[in-house]
This record gives C-alpha cells, sequence and structure tokens, in this order.
C-alpha cells in the first residue's frame, strides 16, 4: 500500500505530504463555509472561517518542521496564499450575502473587500518569495493588519445580530467589512505573535465561539 501511494504521488502535479495537508484542509474548509454562507447558515460559515484562522496560525509552524527543498517552499508559500484568498476573501463577503447583503448594488461594494485582500496577499507573497531568495530569514512585523484576524473579528461583530436585528446588522457588517480594506493597504508594523501570542488568540477565538454558540443566531 506504502509504495502504491508512493506511485501515485510521482504521478500527480504538486506535493502530498504533511507540510502542506493544513492548508489543503483550510481551503476545503473555506470553500465549504462559502457554501453555508450562501445557502442560509451564515453562522456555520462562520465558524469555518474561524476554523480557517487557527489552522493558518499553525501552517507555517507545521511545515517548517521539515527539511523542504526550495521548490516545495514556494509550493507551499503559493498554496497558502490561495487558501487564504478563499478563506479570508472570499468567506467573508459570502457571510455578508448570508446576512441579507444580497443586493445587486451592494454586492460591488463587498467586492472591493476581495480585491483588498487580493492585493495584500500578492504583495506578501512577492514579499516572502523575495525573503526566500535571501535565506528564509524569520521576520518580526508585518506590514498591515493580516487578513486571517478577519476570523477573529467577525464573529465579535456577529454577536450583535441578535440584539439589533437583521436588518441594521447587515449594514453594520458591511461597514465593518469597508472600514478593514485601508487596514489591509495601508504600510504600518504588526508585531508578529510567537507562541505565547498565538495561544492568546487562540484563546480568544475559544471565547468567541462558545459565545456564538449560546448567543449567536
Amino acid at each position: 500500500m506504502k509504495d502504491f501511494f508512493a506511485n501515485l504521488k510521482e504521478k500527480l502535479i504538486g506535493f502530498y505530504d504533511y507540510t502542506v495537508i493544513a492548508t489543503y484542509l483550510s481551503l476545503f474548509l473555506g470553500a465549504l463555509g462559502v457554501f453555508y454562507a450562501v445557502n442560509g447558515s451564515p453562522m456555520t460559515g462562520l465558524i469555518l472561517l474561524m476554523a480557517c484562522g487557527i489552522i493558518d496560525m499553525f501552517d507555517g509552524k507545521i511545515a517548517s518542521t521539515k527539511e523542504r527543498t526550495m521548490v516545495e517552499k514556494r509550493y507551499g508559500l503559493q498554496i497558502d496564499v490561495l487558501s487564504d484568498m478563499v478563506a479570508f476573501g472570499l468567506l467573508p463577503i459570502a457571510i455578508g450575502y448570508g446576512v441579507g447583503l444580497h443586493h445587486a448594488a451592494v454586492i460591488p461594494v463587498m467586492v472591493l473587500y476581495a480585491v483588498a485582500v487580493q492585493i495584500r496577499l500578492a504583495y506578501f507573497n512577492v514579499a516572502q518569495e523575495a525573503r526566500l531568495q535571501q535565506g528564509n530569514h524569520p521576520f518580526r512585523y508585518y506590514e498591515g493588519f493580516p487578513v486571517n484576524y478577519i476570523s477573529l473579528v467577525l464573529p465579535v461583530i456577529y454577536l450583535f445580530r441578535g440584539l439589533v436585528g437583521d436588518g441594521a446588522f447587515k449594514w453594520i457588517y458591511l461597514i465593518v467589512l469597508l472600514a478593514v480594506i485601508p487596514t489591509y493597504l495601508l504600510k504600518f508594523k504588526v508585531i508578529k505573535p510567537r507562541f505565547r501570542g498565538l495561544m492568546v488568540l487562540l484563546g480568544v477565538g475559544f471565547v468567541e465561539l462558545l459565545l456564538l454558540l449560546l448567543l449567536g443566531k
């Protein structure tokens, strides 16, 4: 059986070891979240968004546990950015559609959010490629607000849905998406969290998830 999978991997393009499985999983959950959100279950989409955020916190650390070739590193970088585009670019606007932002005049405005995510991810991709060429030196700061942090922002906003009602909430949601756009595009330093910081963010996400399950609708 092991020989069968080894031969199969040689006949397929791409890579399939444990260093990329988390990224593939994030893409799967992000696409699944889009499906649920646009089909009347925005809260399910939101929970899957949070799952993508958790995976994105640790996929790089998982990949770094193995000695990889430059091709494998660049491949990992590419699929990570593409996965992030679905999870943190498309899924948030799909959730917006699910909460009522599906008017013809509103959809192009929401798409601006996805464009901002695309610009940021492309810029990040180029910067990471340059870093790889210079010896893969670690960096301590992000430029601008990381797109995966939206998985912590939107759950907090969503908790207000039951308080203000669907009619008002959809506009609050739209305003938040638009307000986030400049934070993706402006150049300012955000400290990259280390292990302790990641644990704090994970704890925040866990509290948000509990509140969503208790109070969300």
